[in-house]
Formats: structure tokens, C-alpha cells, sequence
């Protein structure tokens, strides 16, 4: 019997809402992989510095449409005293996911 899931997850795909139903109706706890997109919202990458080899061809494009989300994450840390990634995954946690980090 399936107890677990892991997908990817982020903030910014619409998606995940309708994964973690169908996960809920079934009984399947959901563990979001990359909660942080890849790196796109860690705040650390920006349209003028992007990361090296392929991330950089995806980040080019979903970047500058992030912005508002990132400047309200940036607002809420600042706001909190707290640090930016801490808050991004208090965020996810606060949804109901549980997350997994990888190296």
C-alpha cells in the first residue's frame, strides 16, 4: 500500500493544489520535492545572474514573470526578521506539505 508520494513541487505551479487533493482523498502523504523551484525562489538568482548549464535556459524565461512573488517573499521575511529561505519553506510547510531537500 502507497503511504507516500514525492513530485515536484513549487510555489509558483498551479498544479500542486490538485495533486495534494487527490493525494488527501486517497490517504497518500505528500512530500514536495524542490519546494523551491529548482532555486528560482531561494532569491538567489536573478535575470542578469543565472545559474550554469540548463537551469540557466528555464530560469531566462520564468524568472522575470517570479518577480512579484519574490518581491512579496523578500517583504514578509524583512517583515518577520527572518531569513528569506526559512520563510519560502515555512510557506510550503504551512500548506500541508512536508518537504525533502537534496545536495
Amino acid at each position: 500500500m502507497l503511504s507516500s508520494g514525492a513530485i515536484f513541487f513549487a510555489k509558483h505551479r498551479r498544479r500542486s493544489d490538485r495533486d495534494q487533493d487527490i493525494c488527501d482523498s486517497l490517504g497518500i502523504r505528500l512530500i514536495s520535492y524542490s519546494p523551491l523551484g529548482l532555486g528560482m525562489l531561494t532569491g538567489k538568482y536573478t535575470p542578469s545572474k543565472l545559474p550554469r548549464g540548463p537551469r540557466a535556459l528555464l530560469f531566462r524565461q520564468i524568472l522575470p514573470g517570479l518577480e512579484p512573488l519574490l518581491s512579496s517573499l523578500r517583504e514578509i521575511a524583512q517583515r518577520r526578521r527572518k531569513n528569506y529561505t526559512t520563510s519560502c519553506y515555512k510557506l510550503v510547510h504551512m500548506q500541508g506539505y512536508h518537504s525533502y531537500t537534496g545536495s
